[in-house]
């Protein structure tokens, strides 16, 4: 498996491209949802440049469950990347179908996000900033 490092400048770059898909769509956030344990810096660059003031973070545990109640106003889920789809899969279920967003996301992954700036290869890992480098495989 290939190693994709990925800079806190990128981060940046990414969320601000985000932000703005999601200004120019004319979509309505009130909430930002995001797994704690990945998306938790993007969601609260995304929320600065939206002006959103709540965000409310969820944890998975691999794969298995979503500790989360269901969140009223105009949510939207951000996250780090979208792997296989199963995160997007488990909040639609909670929320319903809500506009979803990514850093990153593969091109397999079922559902996709509604935008994501950057597609990755199947055969990457892609290793954020705030991982620490011996959980990368």
């Amino acid at each position: 498996m290939k190693i994709r490092k990925v800079t806190f400048d990128e981060v940046v770059r990414l969320t601000e491209r985000i932000a703005t898909f999601v200004q120019n769509k004319g979509i309505k956030v009130e909430v930002i949802l995001a797994p704690l344990y990945g998306a938790g810096i993007p969601a609260t660059l995304i929320a600065r440049i939206l002006d959103v003031t709540r965000i409310e973070m969820f944890r998975t545990i691999r794969y298995e469950a979503v500790h989360l109640k269901r969140v009223k106003g105009n949510v939207l889920l951000v996250e780090d990347i979208v792997d296989s789809g199963w995160t997007i899969q488990q909040i639609h279920q909670i929320q319903g179908k809500i506009p979803t967003v990514a850093l990153f996301r593969k091109l397999s992954a079922n559902p996709q996000p509604m935008y994501s700036p950057v597609c990755i290869g199947e055969d990457y890992w892609v290793a954020f900033p705030w991982e620490k480098e011996e959980l990368c495989p």
